[in-house]
């Protein structure tokens, strides 16, 4: 992931009313049917229980594949026609993700008992910022559930499958790698369920669709880049609020972890996204209409080619990078946006980290009562309970619609499914605050290197988001540059 941690079918698409994967039930939210594109995965043999429970865990496997291949080549990239893939098929566009039969059918059991609980708590909090974004048709949704059957099920058997395609696997020296050294893939995935950890994610996908709409009217195809892709998570949010402009969406990231970019792959594939990955680094960018991801470097990403984009993004990514490579990665990027463009960076603060007090948090969600969880919302610097440190503001516990939201669904969960699911899911978002609290001390350049290196390049004023004058304190924000029309910069 560009030395950076996250926070990164076969057969036919056909228009069918019926829910993909992580649809909830219709008749749960809507009483109208959807018409949802969906991937009709191709016939092929279905892994028994006790196939699948042979395979080797996610962590153990990495281990493995970093040891073997250490001292490896990438030169000599394997056709995937000539060997026996099960799970990725490929096209003239790049390898896909073709989900088994019985996988899609217990993603789907596991979301359609999760959505709705989820829903009845979210409409409590529709009207927060943070919450207004959500599509109540295919709502961005993940039962903790579904983050175990991707973790162990699908992505240890689809990186098996990739690492065959490399016949003498990755060279450290190509600053690509077959694995993330910082956590596992699930630690990264149960983002999904830390509503707090993609807060402002579901800000700026709206706002991006926004300004296509206003800045390109006529344009009948838009062209976006992201950088560092990570599990996929603001990839696909992203995605999925550009397409409601009604154009065309051609979407490329990249990604220097192999594991990031399969991670992120089956994702989007789960959300009936479009997906094709490409291993062969600097291969020239086509006219995919969906989501492109490339196994290449954030510099290496930028520097091949010419196109421009009317989008260009990273999300907790090029902001781990050292200062001369972040400047140098923000420098060709504005480069690329397109006259009335739109660049937007997002990123952890470097002066706040989190250490949640897990007794607090039990507390809350045991003891307060259904009708008194959303009075306990707080909004700007109140939302924390922070203690100071060398300089260093530790968040013990927060108050935000996010974090207020997550514990009442807790609660609910509690009720509605039982206690397993309820300490799945508590455990799953202990592990996504782990994360955090151990990447947030990583990040190498405040936000506001950003905007005077874009200043510097542009002589335009981005913004921030939330604005520093107006909040002090804010794990996460976001910085956002729309270019002028007539490209009279500087």
């Amino acid at each position: 992931m560009d030395n950076k941690p996250p926070l990164e079918s076969e057969g036919m698409s056909l228009q069918v009313e019926t829910n993909s994967p992580l649809q909830p039930p219709q008749e749960e939210i809507s009483n109208v049917p959807v018409t949802t594109e969906v991937v009709v995965p191709a016939d092929e043999p279905i892994q028994s229980e006790e196939n699948i429970s042979q395979l080797p865990s996610l962590t153990n496997y990495l281990t493995q594949i970093a040891t073997n291949e250490e001292n490896a080549q990438i030169s000599n990239l394997q056709d995937p026609k000539d060997l026996d893939l099960k799970m990725l098929g490929s096209d003239e566009y790049g390898l896909y993700i073709k989900i088994p039969t019985e996988i899609s059918a217990e993603v789907r059991d596991a979301q359609n008992e999760f959505v709705p609980v989820f829903m009845d708590v979210h409409k409590k909090y529709a009207n927060y910022a943070e919450w207004e974004y959500m599509n109540p048709k295919n709502p961005f949704v993940f039962a903790p559930a579904t983050i175990r059957i991707m973790s162990n099920q699908l992505i240890p058997k689809l990186l098996k499958e990739t690492t065959k395609l490399f016949s003498n696997g990755v060279d450290e020296s190509t600053e690509r790698s077959m694995h993330w050294e910082e956590s596992n893939i699930e630690g990264i995935l149960n983002k999904l369920l830390a509503y707090e950890s993609y807060r402002l994610e579901r800000i700026m996908a709206p706002k991006a669709r926004d300004h296509m709409k206003e800045a390109f009217p006529g344009e009948e195809v838009i062209k976006v880049k992201e950088l560092c892709t990570g599990a996929g998570i603001t990839t696909a949010l992203m995605y999925e609020a550009l397409k409601e402009t009604g154009k065309k969406i051609e979407f490329h990231s990249a990604d220097n972890s192999l594991q990031s970019v399969i991670c992120a792959a089956t994702l989007l594939t789960l959300r009936g996204i479009p997906t094709r990955i490409v291993l062969d680094s600097g291969q020239k960018e086509k006219n995919f209409e969906g989501v492109t991801i490339y196994f290449e470097t954030a510099l290496e990403s930028m520097q091949k080619g010419d196109d421009t984009y009317h989008f260009v993004f990273s999300d907790n990514g090029i902001n781990y990078f050292d200062e001369k490579t972040h400047f140098e990665v923000v420098d060709e990027m504005v480069k690329r946006v397109k006259p009335g463009g739109l660049f937007q960076d997002c990123t952890l603060d470097p002066g706040m980290q989190v250490d949640l007090s897990t007794g607090s948090m039990l507390k809350t969600i045991f003891f307060t009562k259904k009708e008194n969880f959303e009075k306990n919302v707080k909004l700007g610097d109140t939302e924390y309970s922070i203690k100071e440190k060398n300089g260093i503001s530790f968040i013990n516990q927060l108050f935000s619609p996010s974090s207020t939201m997550q514990y009442e669904l807790l609660a609910e969960v509690r009720k509605k499914l039982g206690f397993n699911s309820f300490w799945g899911y508590l455990m799953g978002a202990k592990k996504a605050g782990a994360i955090t609290k151990k990447l947030a001390p990583k990040i190498a350049q405040d936000l506001r290197k950003t905007g005077m290196k874009t200043l510097e390049l542009t002589g335009i004023e981005g913004s921030y988001y939330p604005p520093y004058e107006e909040r002090k304190m804010s794990l996460t924000r976001f910085f956002e540059l729309k270019l002028p029309k007539n490209n009279d910069m500087g």
